[in-house]
């Protein structure tokens, strides 16, 4: 298979990485970003103000660079950018990507041993599609879906949202919201409480009139340090996957969640009395329902550096359990000089000021350039959530993988890894199971995690926090073993 070429769409972690791997053993690639420089999330079209990363530096890297030494502890969004940027300098993977070159249409050919057709057009300096950029259609061996799992936002469609915004309102998702001096002065409601609305809310506010975060529900964030430990030593390696059950368990999970199953509610019992009294969580009305367990039933999220703190000074202002039920615009009176007044009615009945609504409230996850039927056919099941072998084969089809689709905090080496596992395939040195097993382990899977999340398992796509389950898995499937030393010191540090 070596010397075949390779479709990549999307040129963030995921797609470099693979690009990486897939020309290490010979492959003809190509990256299609619709954005005008690599980085995907890290984008600059898409960076919205205090965005960094959850993982410190040294976890979260390409194997074969590391961050530089001068990057902090939780590098921000525009150093991975540039990071990414300059790891596709080193490895010689630019001219491999095509930006500003969005993959509009992908079909493939059975009678041509199961090519891929590629169409795609040209977009402007904000990754958009214009109507009449120029078109372009390539063929490809091979197509690695790499557009990740956060491509698309959703933001909802508020009552009164068109008026709002006729009357010069703004509704938005937060990572659309770009330039932080539009917020300057200005009244701002944040929906949603994950990593993206609390970045948001901390930045907005230095500059806003008023911030106020709209949350449906509260989450258990974790704090970067624990008692003054980071947060790494506890979740970042082997020991803090353990103490959450997974699907198919080790000997020495049975024994945490068996026989010394008091040791490890213990564990987690600590954890959560050293939270919620490290942050006030009861004396800022932000105690989450439930326990800390929780926090890996959703996408991890690290609290903002001054969220809490900026909440207890008056600069935010939390709204929970409640949403927004409308959006109002007052009229002045006819004649009059004065500006419309914008508001935003809520759930529970208040009103309150609102001239920007930025959304943290998650994306949709599509593969928009693939026929809808294929995708319900191969990827997919009846609720549209994405069921694959291994979270990167859809099942019955020949030369399609996806890559990132795993979503987890090891991101980078998911990445990479997954990428061999590809090879493998594509070269007959792992042979799959029959489809019918596929078929079975692919659901046994997403309905452990739709039971597991409670529903918020990202279509299928949220494996969090068990990245180094899932990476051994893979490694297992190629016959790799990282050894004993290695794995042992896994139990003890960060990965």
């Amino acid at each position: 298979m070596a010397g075949k070429s390779v479709c990549i769409v999307g040129a963030g972690f995921s797609g470099i990485a693979a690009a990486r791997v897939l020309d290490k053993f010979g492959y003809n690639v190509t990256l299609f970003e619709k954005a005008p420089d690599v980085g995907g999330v890290w984008s600059k079209i898409r960076r919205y103000p205090g965005v960094a990363t959850q993982n410190t530096k040294d976890t979260y890297y390409l194997s074969e660079m590391p961050m530089p030494d001068d990057y902090p502890a939780w590098p921000s969004g525009q150093q991975v950018q540039a990071y990414l940027q300059s790891f596709c300098e080193k490895f010689n993977l630019l001219h491999r990507v095509r930006l500003c070159e969005e993959v509009i249409e992908a079909t493939q050919d059975a009678s041509r041993d199961n090519s891929w057709t590629i169409r795609t057009r040209q977009t402007n300096a904000q990754g958009k599609s214009l109507p009449d950029g120029k078109q372009n259609t390539y063929t490809f061996d091979v197509l690695l879906v790499c557009n990740g799992t956060f491509s698309d936002c959703f933001v909802p469609n508020y009552k009164g949202i068109d008026e709002f915004r006729a009357a010069g309102g703004t509704v938005c998702h937060t990572s659309e919201f770009l330039d932080i001096e539009e917020a300057r002065g200005k009244d701002i409601i944040i929906v949603g409480y994950g990593k993206s609305a609390c970045d948001c809310a901390v930045a907005l506010s230095k500059v806003a009139n008023t911030t106020t975060v709209v949350a449906r529900k509260l989450i258990w964030k974790l704090p970067k340090f624990i008692a003054g430990l980071c947060y790494k030593f506890l979740f970042l390696g082997r020991v803090g996957e353990n103490l959450f059950p997974y699907i198919r368990p080790g000997p020495i999970m049975r024994l945490l969640h068996g026989p010394l199953i008091s040791v490890r509610n213990a564990m987690v019992g600590t954890v959560e009395w050293v939270v919620r009294r490290q942050l006030q969580l009861e004396t800022s009305g932000a105690l989450p329902p439930g326990h800390f367990e929780d926090v890996a039933r959703a996408s991890i999220s690290l609290v903002t550096e001054d969220f809490f703190e900026r909440m207890r000074s008056g600069d935010i202002v939390l709204k929970r359990d409640t949403e927004i039920e409308e959006l109002i615009v007052e009229k002045p009176q006819p004649g009059s000089s004065e500006k419309p007044v914008l508001k935003a009615k809520l759930a529970d009945g208040s009103v309150i000021p609102a001239q920007i609504v930025a959304c943290g409230t998650g994306f949709y996850q599509r593969v928009p350039f693939l026929d809808q039927q294929f995708v319900n056919q191969h990827c997919t099941d009846e609720q549209g959530n994405f069921r694959m072998y291994r979270f990167i084969k859809p099942i019955e089809t020949e030369n399609l993988f996806f890559i990132g689709y795993n979503s987890s905090l090891f991101c980078p080496t998911s990445f990479e890894v997954a990428t061999l596992w590809c090879i493998s395939v594509m070269e007959g040195s792992l042979q799959l199971p029959s489809t019918q097993e596929q078929i079975k382990a692919s659901q046994e899977e997403l309905d452990w995690m739709k039971e597991r999340t409670r529903g918020k398992h990202s279509k299928g796509t949220n494996v969090v926090p068990f990245s180094l389950h899932n990476i051994d898995e893979m490694l297992t499937d190629l016959h790799i073993g990282i050894g004993f030393v290695e794995t042992a010191r896994q139990w003890l540090t960060p990965c």
